[in-house]
């Protein structure tokens, strides 16, 4: 059976609870998947997708826990996905994490950036909203159902939800 990890570094908690989410999603799915920090230093090589996720902090940069992570780890034939939260223009910065894993022989699989809303957003402060958290669910359960190859009931179709590369 598949493996999913959840990778995630958070400073004040809003990519943490991004992170949480995505477990969610993955996790009611029946794909074995587990949620950890990056403080702990776990390793990718035992996991089918892995999502690696941070906040954005200063000038654009993901934590540096999990960039170390990203360059050690051996992705080659691994799934791939991206997120990050941050107060605004982000989303370069996520796909350049992408980007760079890709050319470790990732298999990418998807992006979600998240901007939160208001000022305490650009200071590191900002909360995700219920929307946030609702596509951060759906992100992880899609990816998770392109991982086992199977699709969610009609009903329970988030594609529509945007936030996500397909």
């Amino acid at each position: 059976m598949p493996k999913a990890l959840v990778l995630y570094a958070s400073g004040q908690g809003a990519s943490e609870e991004i992170a949480r989410a995505i477990y969610g999603g993955a996790s009611e799915t029946g794909l074995e998947t587990n949620l950890a920090s990056a403080a702990l230093a776990p390793t990718v090589a035992d996991y089918d997708l892995v999502f690696l996720g941070s906040g954005i902090y200063g000038f654009g940069r993901f934590d540096s826990k999990v960039l170390a992570l990203a360059r050690q780890a051996n992705w080659q034939g691994k799934r791939a996905c991206v997120f990050a939260t941050h107060g605004g223009r982000g989303k370069a910065h996520v796909e350049a994490v992408a980007a760079e894993l890709e050319g470790r022989g990732a298999r990418l699989c998807g992006t979600l950036s998240i901007q939160l809303p208001g000022l305490a957003a650009m200071i590191g402060k900002g909360k995700p909203s219920e929307t946030d958290m609702v596509r951060a669910f759906a992100f992880g359960e899609k990816q998770a159902y392109d991982l086992i190859g199977r699709r969610p009931a009609k009903d329970q179709e988030k594609s529509r939800i945007k936030g996500y590369r397909k």
